[in-house]
């Protein structure tokens, strides 16, 4: 129970720090610095 809560935690977290990234490359690009 607990490992399956930990890995869902870890899986949360990855697509956060992706949609996070994602969202910083669109704006790096579209302000052209």
């Amino acid at each position: 129970m607990y490992t399956e809560t930990l890995k869902g935690m870890v899986d949360y977290i990855i697509i956060f720090f992706n949609v996070n990234s994602g969202i910083l490359i669109k704006t790096h690009l579209n302000s052209g610095i």
